[in-house]
């Protein structure tokens, strides 16, 4: 449970870096858009939007590293194949990192829901029970107190 919270915490972190990133992106175009006086500094505008785009990239690197590592370690945690690491599904993101592909993620992310949906079931029916018979020895034991 603590480290889903983490993970939450920390995608939130870079989800919200990655907005500021994209409204500076846009900002800092506007501005290099009004100062620009003549034909030869679109350059300048071109490079904004290119230093925006490299911070922007790097974000989503980030945020699909987490991803990918929190649901691996979740896979591994409730005994989930994961895929193999010279297989097809993994994809190159950056300066030799793999990372899987977004389905994929997605598959994986619904069969450890499907798993924690599962255990909690076996649970949810020995608590209940387990509820059940501490009502029903409290309505005895009231009842033979009388």
């Amino acid at each position: 449970m603590l480290d889903q919270i983490r993970h939450y915490l920390r995608l939130r972190k870079l989800q919200e870096k990655r907005r500021r990133a994209r409204a500076h992106q846009i900002s800092g175009t506007w501005s290099a858009l009004d100062k620009m006086t003549g034909p030869g500094e679109q350059a300048s505008v071109r490079r904004v939007v290119l230093e925006g785009e490299n911070e922007i990239g790097r974000i989503d690197f980030e945020i699909n590293q987490l991803q990918t590592d929190y649901l691996l370690e979740q896979a591994r945690k409730y005994l989930i194949p994961v895929p193999d690491a010279q297989g097809d599904e993994w994809i190159e993101v950056a300066f030799g990192a793999w990372a899987l592909p977004p389905e994929t993620l997605a598959d994986l992310r619904a069969q450890i829901r499907k798993e924690r949906k599962e255990r909690w079931e076996h649970w949810q029916m020995r608590l209940t029970l387990l509820i059940g018979f501490g009502g029903m020895l409290i309505g005895l034991i009231s009842l033979l107190k009388k």
